[in-house]
């Protein structure tokens, strides 16, 4: 598979878990040994707790937010893995403490491929907009950015 596909397969199994806040597909999307920074800097291991740190948060202060994603980037880096940078719109909804708002983020993740399939096996998520006052931090929209 292109590693284009691999990045968007991804991606979209990313967006459909986030927004159906179904935090078990959104895990099976990762290696069971995968990391994960999060915007704010936290470091998860593993599946199960990449999958329950989200779903913390998709339970309480995420729980009305959506994402949409593009990936802006992606290259095999070696046999069986792909290196992919996606930006991430998300719309927080009325139940973050500071109330509705856009906030953008770009992920580099890196996919490999095990028994025929592809997961994530390390990943890391940096906000573009600063996180309490949504003034950017990098220029937005990103130039190779259709969102």
């Amino acid at each position: 598979m292109p590693p284009i596909d691999v990045a968007e397969s991804l991606s979209s199994g990313f967006q459909k878990s986030w927004n159906a806040h179904d935090m078990d597909a959104f895990g099976a999307l990762f290696h069971d040994d995968a990391s994960f920074v999060n915007r704010y800097g936290m470091l998860w291991i593993g599946r199960s707790a990449i999958r329950e740190g989200h779903r913390f948060i998709h339970e309480g202060v995420y729980r009305d937010t959506t994402v949409v994603n593009k990936v802006v980037r992606a290259e095999e880096i070696a046999p069986g893995a792909v290196a992919a940078h996606m930006l991430s719109r998300m719309t927080i909804g009325p139940s973050m403490p500071h109330g509705p708002r856009a906030l953008n983020t770009l992920m580099l993740f890196i996919a490999v491929q095990e028994s025929g399939q592809w997961l994530i096996r390390t990943a890391e998520n940096v906000a573009i907009t600063h996180p309490m006052t949504d003034e950017p931090v990098l220029d937005w929209p990103h130039p190779l950015s259709p969102l």
